[in-house]
């Protein structure tokens, strides 16, 4: 897949539809409404709008978490879900997820041995991915005592220790001081320039 030149992400007429039944009583919310979009491989691009306007919606689309109502939705020239795909992507969630039991290490030794990053490496790729989104002298501490713009970091690196082709980026500044806001844009042209999308 890495030589072919593919729409990294592709949204053909794609509307999601929630149903939600109470009491014998169904509503229907509508999520996302005929979402035509295409997105070529090592673009930066951003999706904005209000609160409820979908952007959320589209991100749990591509990653399988939601299926679509109708319409089709490819990522990286398959149609999603797909687990070779998945493999594929980097993905840090609006609100991170992480057991804040565990040190930034540990936790991003977790996410390392899950992505299958050989044992001889795992430790170096740790070390320079916490020191590349500014957790360098925190990586140490427990989750649990780091700021919500730390936990956003440490949420970062997660996203960012397989080296993914694909970078998925749900609200990455939320919770962020103006001079991080300006490190992850760093960050994320820096992703750019390694050929990211």
């Amino acid at each position: 897949f890495r030589g072919e030149r593919v729409n990294a992400i592709r949204f053909l007429n794609v509307s999601k539809i929630y149903r939600r039944s109470h009491l014998g009583r169904v509503t229907e919310t509508t999520g996302l409404a005929g979402l035509d979009l295409d997105i070529t491989q090592g673009e930066v691009f951003g999706l904005l709008g209000l609160n409820g306007s979908g952007k959320t919606t589209a991100i749990k689309l591509l990653m399988g978490l939601h299926h679509p109502t109708t319409g089709e939705v490819e990522t990286l020239g398959r149609h999603a879900p797909d687990v070779e795909v998945l493999a594929r992507i980097g993905y840090a969630p609006e609100s991170a997820y992480l057991n804040k039991t565990l040190t930034g290490r540990e936790s991003l030794r977790l996410f390392a041995a899950l992505s299958h990053i050989p044992a001889a490496d795992l430790e170096r790729r740790v070390t320079d991915m916490l020191t590349k989104v500014g957790l360098d002298k925190a990586m140490d501490k427990r989750l649990a005592e780091y700021s919500k713009g730390m936990l956003q970091r440490a949420s970062l690196a997660q996203a960012l220790i397989h080296d993914p082709e694909l970078v998925i980026l749900d609200e990455p500044v939320t919770g962020l001081d103006p001079l991080a806001i300006k490190e992850v844009r760093l960050l994320i042209l820096w992703l750019k320039s390694k050929g990211k999308t």
